[in-house]
C-alpha cells in the first residue's frame, strides 16, 4: 500500500514540476499572512478547553517556473512557536481557484500562555500534511484557506527528561500577494 502511495506521489510532482498553473500565485515570489486556530490533541489524553488557541504566520514562497509546485519559509506565533519549511503541489485549478496538498518540515516548541505550570521546552522536530484553496481575487491577491495536521514533541510538567507527542490540528485564513 505504502508503494502506491508514493508512486502516486511521484506522478503528481513530476506532473506538478512541467505544468504551467494560473490560479497559483502568477508570480515567482509571494508573501502569506495568515491567521491560525491550533487545538492540541496530546497522545493517550482527551482535548481539553485549554488546548485551543489562536495565532498568526507568515510565509515567503517561490513558486518554480510558474507551475503547480510552490515552496515556502515560514514561522508560526502561537502556543506552537515554529520556523519551517512548506512544500505544495496544486492537485486542481482553474483561473481562479486552487487546490492544493502540502507538507511542513521545520523546528518548534511549546509556548506556555500566561500563568499556565509548564516545563521548560527546548525546540523539537516538527512534521505534517495538509491541504487547502487558494481563491484569487486580481492577479497579485490570493485568499487562502486550508487545515493542516501536524506533530512535535514536548516535555510534560514535573517530568523532566521524558518527551511526549502532541499533535495538532491547524485551520488557516489569510492572504497571499504576488511580489
Amino acid at each position: 500500500m505504502k508503494s502506491h502511495w508514493t508512486t502516486w506521489f511521484l506522478v503528481a510532482t513530476s506532473v506538478a514540476w512541467t505544468t504551467p498553473m494560473a490560479a497559483q500565485s502568477l508570480q515567482r515570489w509571494s508573501v502569506q499572512g495568515v491567521g491560525v486556530y491550533v487545538i492540541r490533541r496530546a497522545a493517550g489524553h482527551d482535548v481539553t478547553e485549554n488546548s485551543r488557541h489562536a495565532g498568526g504566520e507568515a510565509q515567503l514562497r517561490y513558486t518554480f517556473n510558474l507551475s503547480r509546485l510552490s515552496i515556502g519559509l515560514g514561522y508560526q506565533e502561537s502556543v506552537v512557536r515554529s520556523g519551517f519549511v512548506e512544500p505544495r503541489v496544486v492537485v486542481a485549478a482553474n483561473e481562479r481557484i486552487a487546490l492544493y496538498f502540502s507538507g511542513r518540515a521545520g523546528l518548534a516548541k511549546l509556548v506556555c500562555g500566561a500563568g499556565a505550570e509548564c516545563a521548560p521546552q527546548k525546540l523539537e522536530q516538527l512534521l505534517g500534511i495538509g491541504g487547502g484553496g487558494l481563491f484569487q481575487v486580481n492577479d497579485r491577491l490570493a485568499v487562502d484557506l486550508g487545515a493542516l495536521y501536524y506533530f512535535t514533541y514536548y516535555t510534560p510538567f514535573g517530568q523532566v527528561g521524558l518527551r511526549s507527542r502532541s499533535g495538532w490540528a491547524q485551520l488557516r485564513f489569510g492572504f497571499g500577494v504576488g511580489l
